[in-house]
């Protein structure tokens, strides 16, 4: 309801026996009015040919997958990260569109930047460079427990290898590091609630045990049967041996 009018039948000193009956039916009309003014018509002819280089293929069945997208707030998500940073292309419609991209017409990045006018709605506001930028954002996050190791000593290989003590697994992070002493979090779809629950408790066990024992930490595992291996030349070029043959090589 308009508070401008309102504030000129106030103002007018305008009376009414109902008003409460009056303005919602001056709602409900302005109501009719805005949905009549969202209809489009479009008009096809029938009749008419298509040339043989004319491309306008266009897929509107995904407007199903938008629905979807939209339904956990995906697109408000990423739109609250972008407010958060100094970047300026659409973070989202990067996203949006590798998502829709990757159901209908899986392709490399370079393919779907470029095929991205396949759908009836413009996905624009981003460069091809920015979609490539854009992937250290969409990626598993990198956690990093310097903190601890500065703290402890004990470093994210330890509580890698504690873990193992409870069967777990645990993921560091892809060489090189990036950030120092990573902690990579990425459960599937397979872990029940109740596997991830556990998870963070043991987590937070070994953590705990970091500062109290942290040199128990550091022997782990204890229930392996392989125990830690001598990783003094991983760092070593000249040590490394890629397969079995390159092995008997170097070192038989």
């Amino acid at each position: 309801m308009c508070f401008l009018h309102v504030l000129y039948c106030v103002v007018s000193g305008k009376q009414f026996d109902d008003p409460v009956s009056y303005f919602k039916k001056i709602a409900e009309q302005r109501t009719e009015e805005k949905k009549a003014a969202r209809k489009a018509s479009v008009t096809i002819d029938l009749g008419s040919s298509m040339d043989r280089s004319e491309d306008s293929l266009k897929n509107v069945g995904y407007a199903v997958l938008k629905e979807l997208y939209k339904q956990p707030e995906l697109d408000q998500f990423w739109k609250g990260i972008l407010k958060k940073t100094s970047i300026q292309y659409d973070l989202e419609a990067i996203f949006r569109l590798l998502v829709f991209s990757r159901i209908l017409y899986p392709a490399s990045k370079l393919d779907t930047f470029h095929n991205k006018g396949i759908y009836f709605e413009d996905i624009d506001g981003f460069a091809l460079n920015d979609v490539y930028k854009a992937l250290d954002l969409f990626g598993p996050g990198r956690y990093t427990l310097e903190t601890l190791f500065k703290e402890t000593g004990v470093s994210t290989a330890d509580v890698q290898r504690r873990m193992m003590d409870f069967g777990m697994h645990y993921w560091q992070s892809h060489h090189p590091y990036y950030v120092p002493e990573p902690m990579t979090l990425e459960p599937t779809e397979t872990p029940s609630k109740e596997d991830i629950d556990e998870y963070i408790e043991t987590l937070k066990y070994v953590f705990d045990e970091a500062y109290s024992d942290p040199d128990k930490v550091k022997g782990a595992p204890y229930q392996s049967v392989c125990h830690q291996l001598d990783e003094s030349n991983m760092d070593d070029p000249d040590q490394w041996a890629v397969s079995w043959r390159c092995y008997l090589k170097k070192f038989q």
